[in-house]
């Protein structure tokens, strides 16, 4: 094998959860046809017959879906190979022929009929020796149906010593909780905590492949053509093909969001930075290739770099707009002159009145873009701004002196006075919170996750001033990582302006987080939500701190009845790893998302998923929903 044809594959395979009168099939024939085994005699049993998971919420586990006959008191091993779901292994080998609305309602349900099958999946964590029995999240199997399921896994096959229980939803936990459970457990945070791959943007591109540590990037601006290997999550993201982090990612932070957003492959590889393989391939032209459970690394010395034409972006920005606009209601064609943030949030507003399903922040206006381009201008910044060019070297120096500029130019004194009269003419809130809104975020195309600064003015504060809260939101428009993203998809730097959303702030968080009105994990309705105790970051987590996700469905697809499915993926060491809201809180929280959802149409012309962030404030835990955006 030449060093030109030099591969290596990492692979890290993931959890498959399914879902699943009497006729038996003769049983085991050979290693490609065998329907199912009654046991697992030793591990090569298992790998015959894995399968391809049905969720992508864990990328190193594989499953072997079990069916337990409550009549025969049989088990069955199947063969994941030939049947993706249970009811298709009962119905075509056990001969079990009722429609399966029926067979869902009769196996899954809460014994409103008698059941005829206990159905898990039994999975392990590759190359490791943690073995674990999971229901489907939907299932409502009794506890002591559970404890028959788990014994006779258990003993009827070879490794049923190591065999643990993984509770996966509430009602699970909450029996774990109270000791009604009495089976070895494993909970989501031990197995989330072991994942040693995630796909963060599915992709492929070619590129040099460097490594750097991230105290080694605050200094170095990595050449574009270059495949960089990280030893944890960088604040911003450069201008690379490619990346690959050690540490384990939210599906909701800014890397994630970026990474799809810029459409290059970025992958999780926890094992990556002391592993060898890699080494061997640093300095060299590799191909690079992100998949659902695993990642690909191929030397090519004979790749090519070409630049690809950047077509230009000249953004709307209308700057007739004078005095503060108010988000009591839409404003007509207001992304034009407050920005995505502020306009999404009038309409946010707008469904909350007319559904009253949850509360928008109170007391909320926006500044328009004039008042920025009138700072900006008389400042000198624009000069500057103007003089700006994206291949200097002392380009980072130069975005500095713009920020300087705008930071050290006074206010406005009538903008003050309208901001300070809006605060003052109500005394229940003294802090409010400032936060940008322009118009390169937010976007369908361009999201901006993270680019740009949110600031707090406090009144009567001496320090926490409205000039000091409008000046930095403003400056940050020209942050190194805000101007290289716009630069990496060709926006016209000058057609830039940044607006203000200006709401009262939450010193009372209960918890914090992020919704996508889609399962990220399975081929289902429902929603993804991450959430965190109190105000720590959802998005920007501290180092070894994860946060809650979990997805929330109707079982029964449409029209929603109520219920939902609630499948956690880990948990918070914040909260003691228990779960931060209650079935009612997540019931109220979907119905809202929903909502939010459906009104967007509206609004935006299209029905797009929603990335809304919430929060619950207060001792009664009341919930707010406090921007929308296209995911």
């Amino acid at each position: 094998m030449t060093s030109a044809t030099k591969y290596i594959l990492l692979v890290f395979l993931f959890v498959l959860a399914g879902c699943g009168r009497w006729s038996h099939s003769t049983g085991p024939a050979d290693d490609k046809r065998f329907a199912y085994l009654p046991q697992l005699e030793k591990v090569d049993d298992f790998r015959k017959l894995e399968g391809r998971p049905l969720s992508d919420k864990f990328s190193h586990i594989r499953s072997v879906k079990v069916v337990y006959d409550l009549h025969s008191k049989k088990l069955y091993f199947v063969n994941g190979n030939h049947y993706t779901y249970h009811h298709e292994f009962a119905e075509q080998v056990l001969g079990y022929g009722i429609p399966l609305y029926e067979f869902n309602e009769r196996n899954y349900g809460a014994g409103k009929l008698a059941r005829d099958l206990l159905l898990g999946n039994l999975n392990h964590v590759q190359n490791t020796k943690t073995w674990f029995l999971e229901l489907s999240p939907s299932d409502q199997m009794d506890i002591p149906y559970i404890e028959t399921l788990y014994r006779s896994v258990k003993e009827n096959c070879a490794f049923g010593d190591s065999l643990r229980f993984y509770v996966n939803n509430l009602r699970l936990l909450q029996a774990a909780e109270k000791g009604t459970l009495k089976l070895p457990l494993i909970r989501s945070e031990g197995l989330f905590g072991s994942l040693l791959y995630q796909q963060v943007s599915a992709g492929e591109t070619g590129g040099i492949l460097k490594r750097y540590t991230l105290d080694e990037l605050k200094n170095t601006v990595p050449d574009r053509n270059e495949i960089i290997l990280l030893n944890g999550t960088p604040l911003s993201l450069p201008d690379v093909k490619g990346i690959i982090v050690t540490e384990l990612q939210t599906p909701l932070s800014h890397l994630v969001l970026l990474g799809r957003n810029r459409g290059i492959p970025v992958a999780v590889c926890t094992q990556a930075w002391d592993d060898p393989r890699l080494a061997t391939l640093e300095g060299k032209k590799v191909e690079f290739k992100t998949l659902a459970d695993s990642m690909q690394l191929r030397e090519n010395a004979a790749l090519q770099f070409e630049e690809k034409p950047v077509r230009t972006i000249v953004l709307e920005k209308d700057l007739s707009k004078k005095g503060l606009i108010s988000m009591d209601k839409v404003p007509d064609l207001g992304l034009g002159y407050v920005g995505a943030k502020a306009y999404n949030f009038a309409c946010l507003a707008a469904i909350s009145r007319k559904k009253q399903e949850f509360r928008v922040p109170e007391y909320a206006f926006a500044i328009p873009f004039w008042y920025y381009a009138q700072h900006v201008e008389q400042s000198g910044a624009l000069k500057l701004i103007v003089e700006l060019d994206k291949n200097s070297a002392t380009l980072k120096e130069d975005l500095k002196a713009v920020r300087k500029k705008i930071q050290e130019y006074p206010v406005d004194p009538e903008l003050l006075r309208l901001v300070e009269e809006r605060m003052n003419a109500q005394a229940e809130f003294a802090a409010f919170r400032f936060r940008s809104s322009t118009n390169a975020e937010d976007l369908s195309d361009f999201n901006g996750a993270g680019l740009y600064d949110s600031k707090s003015a406090v009144k009567g504060d001496t320090s926490k001033t409205v000039a000091n809260a409008i000046r930095k939101v403003w400056a940050s428009t020209w942050s190194p990582a805000a101007y290289r993203e716009r630069e990496i998809f060709g926006i016209d730097q000058r057609s830039v302006a940044m607006g203000i959303l200006v709401h009262r702030s939450f010193p009372e968080e209960e918890a914090n987080g992020v919704v996508v009105t889609q399962n990220l994990y399975r081929d289902y309705d429902g929603i993804t939500v991450n959430v965190q105790k109190g105000e720590s970051s959802v998005v920007l987590p501290e180092k070894g701190i994860t946060t809650e996700i979990f997805t929330a469905y109707p079982f029964e697809q449409p029209p929603w009845d109520g219920e939902l499915v609630l499948d956690y993926v880990s948990h918070s060491p914040l909260n003691d790893y228990k779960p931060l809201l209650s079935e009612a809180e997540i019931k109220k929280l979907y119905s809202a998302c929903m909502a939010v959802r459906a009104g967007m149409r509206r609004y935006w012309g299209e029905d797009a998923v929603c990335d809304i962030e919430f929060k619950l404030v207060g001792p009664e835990r009341k919930l707010y929903l406090k921007q929308v955006r296209i995911y």
